[in-house]
């Protein structure tokens, strides 16, 4: 098993390594969507220190504590856990991991367990989360986020709902940490009514910990996704905003902006559009590109020669239960040629609208892709929170 993996890595991992917020961070990265660069240290990076804590006398107390002597015991667990430390390997990957970024970057270190975010069963606000972690500090914060699978609440939520709580498994997002100037949390459906035509998005000044954590009243909006429409504008009071300091770590303040909102309707309209296209809207968008590509061959700018070398190329890769790789990528507009442009609509059949913009075929006749196996999740549910962080200007 591999110990790390990174945004950019091909095959995608299994979930089962990486977790499924790990898993989600490198789709999107790899779909070309705004994903801040990082990588994924896998559930196998930190086998050796369970390994370790297992051989452990207190491991023993913990099989054995009831709900009194959990907490206690789960305590001693993660005292004993911080002292461990990073293997050669362990250190070499990271290391290596690392060369990627300049010296000075900033990360943000995350939980992704394999066990979070399932059907039923969130874990929100359960497993620790480090902002602003410079390279020299990684190290400890990989210790605070590995300890977080060891908390007793952690282990009280799997025994509610029945998921093994004696095995436990974690996986670590090391993420560039973007100094946003507006973040928050979006709901794809209405997460009170479950309207999956309605978007729900709540923001703040600052990083968005302050809204995932609920120590603020954050703006509120709610968006009509078909029509893109604000149905609801909330002004919250926005008592306080977390920043991130040049040097490393968060400062929390108080944002004179209490009555301004956060979020325009721009970047609302902007946010509403990353969500997964509906069967409704890929029907239409075939018959548009049908009608598209009938117009071309009228023209004579393609043959049904060079129609059949497309057809031959995608059906190769669909009998395989294989999809076209967003590796390949540039403007839509710049392939306007013979067969590149039969392959550019092709591969536009075969992704969500917002990606739609980043195709290109190679410039060579036989076009080449990178292919990926079919385990690509869907880039969001309709039932999915996501999480979004916003320069100044970049929506």
């Amino acid at each position: 098993m591999k110990l790390l993996y990174r945004f950019d890595d091909a095959p995608l991992p299994a979930a089962g390594e990486v977790g499924g917020k790990g898993l989600s961070l490198i789709t999107l990265y790899q779909a070309g969507l705004p994903v801040p660069n990082g990588f994924v240290l896998t559930v196998s990076f930190f086998e050796p220190w369970l390994v370790l804590l297992k051989a452990t006398p207190a491991w023993k107390a913990f099989l054995a504590a009831d709900d009194a002597g959990l907490r206690e015991a789960c305590q001693r667990l993660k005292q004993i856990s911080s002292g461990y430390e990073l293997n050669p390997e362990q250190k070499k990957r990271l290391r290596e991991a690392l060369f990627a970024f300049e010296e000075k970057t900033l990360f943000a270190v995350r939980s992704s367990s394999p066990e979070e975010d399932l059907e039923g069963a969130s874990f929100a606000g359960c497993y620790e989360t480090v902002l602003g972690v410079s390279p020299d500090r990684l190290e400890a914060a990989l210790h605070t986020t590995f300890a977080s699978c060891l908390d007793a609440r952690i282990v009280a939520y799997k025994r509610e709902r029945r998921i093994n709580h004696l095995a436990p498994r974690i996986a670590v997002v090391v993420q560039e940490q973007v100094a946003s100037e507006v973040s928050g949390v979006g709901f794809s459906a209405h997460p009170h009514t479950g309207d999956p035509n309605q978007a729900v998005f709540e923001s703040n000044w600052g990083l968005g910990e302050t809204v995932v954590a609920g120590r603020v009243t954050p703006d509120h909006f709610v968006m009509n996704k078909p029509t893109r429409v604000i149905l609801e504008r909330r002004v919250g009071r926005k008592e306080r905003a977390l920043v991130l300091l040049s040097g490393g770590g968060t400062h929390e303040r108080e944002d004179s902006r209490h009555d301004q909102l956060s979020l325009q309707d721009g970047q609302l309209q902007a946010l509403t559009e990353a969500r997964r296209i509906d069967p409704h809207d890929l029907q239409l968008e075939i018959d548009l590109s049908r009608a598209r590509l009938d117009a071309l061959l009228g023209s004579g700018a393609i043959t049904h020669e060079d129609v059949a070398l497309a057809l031959e190329l995608v059906a190769r890769l669909v009998s395989r239960n294989y999809r076209i790789s967003p590796k390949a990528v540039g403007d839509l507009s710049a392939a306007m040629a013979a067969t590149r442009t039969v392959l550019c609509i092709l591969i536009y059949l075969t992704f969500p609208r917002t990606q739609r913009s980043r195709f290109v075929a190679h410039s060579t006749r036989h076009a080449k892709f990178a292919v990926e196996p079919p385990t690509s999740p869907s880039l969001h549910s309709d039932a999915d929170a996501i999480r979004f962080t916003l320069k100044s200007g970049s929506v």
